[in-house]
């Protein structure tokens, strides 16, 4: 997934389940290593310098 798919995604998402599979659910150890991939490895505004504001807004939106 690509930081900018995952931007439309969490942009798109009105619900925790938009963003994370039913298994993830289930699962909290999962769902912790989702949040984190999520937010370290692909959308932490300082990997995507060319959508900084998109990213910051989206990275804020997961902390809630």
């Amino acid at each position: 997934m690509t930081s900018d798919e995952l931007i439309q995604q969490i942009e798109q998402a009105t619900d925790p389940a938009d963003l994370f599979s039913d298994e993830a659910f289930a699962d909290a150890a999962a769902l912790r290593r989702r949040c984190l991939r999520m937010a370290a490895a692909i959308l932490h505004p300082d990997r995507t310098p060319n959508r900084a504001a998109e990213a910051t807004a989206a990275f804020q939106r997961l902390q809630y």
